[in-house]
C-alpha cells in the first residue's frame, strides 16, 4: 500500500453539533490514505479513542469521500496493538468484547476479511488487521 506512487493522505477529525455550535474532538482523528492508482481507500484506526468516536455517520461520510475520489475499495485498518497487549486477532471472539462489537458492526455493513492473496499484496497487514468493502460491488462485476 505505502509503496504507491500517488498516495493522498487525509486527517479527519470528528466533530459534533451541540447547541448549534460545532465542537471538534481533537483527541481522536482518523488518518486515511487514498491510493489513486489502485483506487483503494484506507481508513486507519490506531487508538482506542479513534475507535470510540467512529460512528455510523463517520463511516458513511468517509465512504462517500472515498467514492467521490474514485475509490473502488475501502479498507478499515485497525492497528493490531491497539490494546497495548498482545496483537489483535481477527478471529472473533478476540480478548476484548469492545473490539469484537466494533468489528462485527463493520461486517454487518458488508465489510469482509481479506483473502490470503490480498493479505500478501497489502503491506499494511503486518501491523494492522484489515477489513474491506467493495463500493457498488464493482470488484464482483469485474471478475465476471
Amino acid at each position: 500500500m505505502f509503496d504507491a506512487k500517488e498516495l493522498i493522505t487525509y486527517d479527519i477529525t470528528s466533530s459534533i453539533l451541540m447547541a448549534e455550535e460545532e465542537h471538534e474532538n481533537l483527541k481522536s482523528s482518523l488518518r486515511c490514505y487514498m491510493d489513486v492508482e489502485a483506487k483503494e481507500f484506507f481508513i486507519e484506526i490506531s487508538t482506542k479513542e479513534s475507535m470510540g468516536t467512529f460512528s455510523k455517520s463517520t463511516l458513511i461520510n468517509i465512504v462517500h469521500l472515498a467514492e467521490e475520489n474514485g475509490a473502488e475499495v475501502v479498507y478499515i485498518c485497525l492497528k493490531k496493538t491497539i490494546e497495548n497487549k498482545s496483537t489483535l486477532s481477527w478471529n472473533l471472539p478476540s480478548n476484548d468484547p469492545k473490539i469484537d462489537a466494533f468489528l462485527k458492526n463493520f461486517m454487518f455493513l458488508g465489510f469482509e476479511k481479506l483473502s490470503s492473496e490480498e493479505q500478501r499484496r497489502i503491506s499494511k497487514t503486518k501491523t494492522h488487521g484489515l477489513l474491506k468493502y467493495t463500493i457498488n460491488g464493482q470488484e464482483e462485476q469485474d471478475d465476471a
